[in-house]
């Protein structure tokens, strides 16, 4: 896929990381969003360990060191009321940190990497 020019249509998380993805891959892409400023839309997000490892291997780790954490134990809940704990002491979990966070500041920061490129 060298070289190959690549139009991503929305500058969301979801496109953004596709195009870093096409932009490892050797593609030449441009971003097209028809927002012209992000602001605050939305709820806040969970970057859990699977995407984290990702984030990170696209040149986004300092960004998810700096509003990760490292939770021992979440819980899981249900429509009825049922509630069950969760250890999170898995390898995953102690290895890659779970980021909380906006939606639009993933977006930022793979905005940022991809215009460095």
């Amino acid at each position: 896929m060298s070289g190959l020019r690549v139009a991503v249509i929305g500058g969301g998380i979801g496109g953004c990381v596709a195009a870093l993805a096409l932009q490892r891959a050797g593609c030449i892409v441009d971003v097209y969003e028809q927002v012209p400023v992000k602001g605050e839309v939305g709820a806040g997000i969970q970057i859990l360990p699977n995407a984290s490892r990702l984030l990170n291997a696209y040149g986004l780790a300092q960004q998810l060191e700096a509003i990760g954490v490292r939770p021992s134990m979440t819980e899981a809940r249900r429509w009825d009321e049922f509630t069950a704990p969760i250890c999170l002491a898995s390898s995953a979990a102690r290895s890659h940190r779970i980021a909380c966070t906006w939606g639009g500041d993933v977006s930022a920061w793979c905005s940022t990497t991809i215009a460095s490129k």
